[in-house]
Order: structure tokens, then C-alpha cells, then sequence
């Protein structure tokens, strides 16, 4: 007997370039966030703001449940798709910005910090090969 397995790789995730993250976008209430996703507790204790997961996705909410901040974990991901351009996975700080057009790269406290016009922001850490998060909201 012959056994054939497939093995799908996760689909990249949609961000609309100042607009929304796997269709979910700054202003929005948690109910209308749990509508698209499967939300659960991130577990971090945090003053005023509750965080929570969707897979490679977080959210994190103010005491009046609206998402002040959206992002994705990249590494845990099957990628993004930024507008019409694929990011991969795995990349680093400096070919993040080469392949994203509006993109500037930083040095920040903890790694470098990459912003964008159109307010997505991109975070590696100091001795880690590729960026970590990008997210949507003020960070």
C-alpha cells in the first residue's frame, strides 16, 4: 500500500498597507476581531490592555476592547504578503527593506527597528538573524 503526504505550507498573510492585518484593523472591537479569528489570552499581564493570539497573529486591546495594535509573529507564519509584494519567513532587517518598497531601517534598543510610510513597523532582535514581528498600531 502505497501512502502519499502532502504537506501544505501555511498561506501568506494579507496586510493592506496602513489598512489592516489579516483583515483586522486598528479601531476594531475585540467581538468584531473574534468574528475572523479564534482568539485566546496571551497570558502577559499588561496595565490597561489585554493581549491575545490567533496562531502566528496577536492583538492587543484597550480597557474599552478596541485593538490598539495588530501584528504577526513573522517566523511562525507562512509569510506576509505586504500589498502585492511576498515576503518570506525568514529575512533579515536589511532585505526586508530592499524587497518593501517606503521602508527605513533603524537601529533601535533591543534591534533594529524598521518603519514605513504607511505605519507598519518591523522588529528583529540584537544577534537574531530575521525579523521577529511586524505590526500595525503604535508600538
Amino acid at each position: 500500500m502505497l501512502m502519499l503526504t502532502m504537506v501544505m505550507a501555511a498561506a501568506p498573510i494579507q496586510i493592506e498597507p496602513g489598512k489592516s492585518i489579516a483583515k483586522v484593523s486598528v479601531g476594531m472591537t475585540r467581538a468584531e476581531v473574534a468574528k475572523l479569528h479564534t482568539l485566546k489570552a496571551d497570558g502577559i499581564d499588561r496595565a490597561e490592555r489585554t493581549g491575545f493570539v490567533s496562531g502566528p497573529l496577536y492583538f492587543i486591546f484597550n480597557m474599552q476592547d478596541v485593538v490598539v495594535l495588530v501584528g504577526v509573529e513573522l517566523q511562525k507564519s507562512g509569510g506576509v504578503r505586504i500589498g502585492k509584494v511576498s515576503v518570506p519567513a525568514k529575512i533579515s532587517a536589511e532585505d526586508f527593506v530592499k524587497r518593501v518598497p517606503n521602508c527605513t531601517l533603524n537601529d533601535g534598543s533591543g534591534g533594529h527597528a524598521i518603519s514605513c510610510d504607511d505605519g507598519l513597523k518591523a522588529y528583529d532582535s540584537w544577534g537574531g538573524k530575521y525579523v521577529e514581528v511586524i505590526h500595525l498600531g503604535p508600538g
